[in-house]
């Protein structure tokens, strides 16, 4: 073996990733929370590397393998735990090799890291059986945006459980005429508007009160 290739593996550089990791969090660059959870992380694989195998390189090499160490080692431990360890540890390391060749570059890189904020999620309505008769739903005014005309109300209308009508009115409301004219557009895309089985349809009255 060559004498350089013997004294570097002599290094453990897991501690060396510990350490990097405590002093991001003591100077403020890593977040206190996001600290102890890589240091979590990285203390619980590091725990099955053997001799010769506590350096940089050889962690990402084979996270693999030593998550199943650990999976070997810990037969509870479940399988997003090992996922989020996995992914942890190379963020730490990765992060530990780029700091060593550039500590400026890095903490720079990490201040300016914009976190986008995730997007809410609605979770979908689901129906707790089959019913007779639709439930009658009132149509729900959507909020208006900064951007929009003050003389337009945007309206939606759920009219079943995956799926909603949306549309723009004048904010003073429609007049008796307009009405007739929405009616007699929606009309030709009734599916049951035409057959035998197709309901009595309340007369379309064009006359004004």
């Amino acid at each position: 073996m060559d004498p350089m290739d013997s004294q570097m593996s002599l290094i453990d550089e897991t501690q060396e990733v510990i350490k990097f990791l405590e002093d991001a969090g003591k100077n403020g660059i890593l977040s206190e929370n996001a600290m102890h959870c890589r240091l979590s992380a990285c203390n619980n694989l590091f725990g099955v590397l053997r001799e010769g195998e506590t350096n940089a390189e050889y962690v990402l090499k084979n996270l693999g393998l030593m998550v199943g160490r650990f999976k070997k080692k810990n037969g509870n431990v479940n399988k997003n735990t090992l996922k989020v360890y996995k992914s942890r540890v190379k963020s730490s390391v990765e992060d530990f090799i780029q700091w060593s060749r550039d500590p400026i570059g890095w903490e720079h890189a990490m201040m300016n890291k914009v976190t986008a904020p995730k997007p809410e999620t609605v979770a979908p309505v689901r129906s707790k059986g089959k019913s007779k008769r639709p439930a009658v739903v009132e149509p729900q005014e959507m909020p208006l945006s900064d951007t929009t005309k003050k003389n337009v109300r945007h309206l939606s209308l759920p009219i079943r459980s995956e799926f909603e009508i949306q549309m723009s009115i004048p904010a003073d409301g429609l007049t008796a005429d307009e009405l007739i004219k929405l009616q007699l557009f929606l009309y030709p895309f009734c599916k049951d508007a035409s057959g035998d089985s197709a309901p009595e349809w309340p007369a379309l009255s064009t006359s004004r009160h």
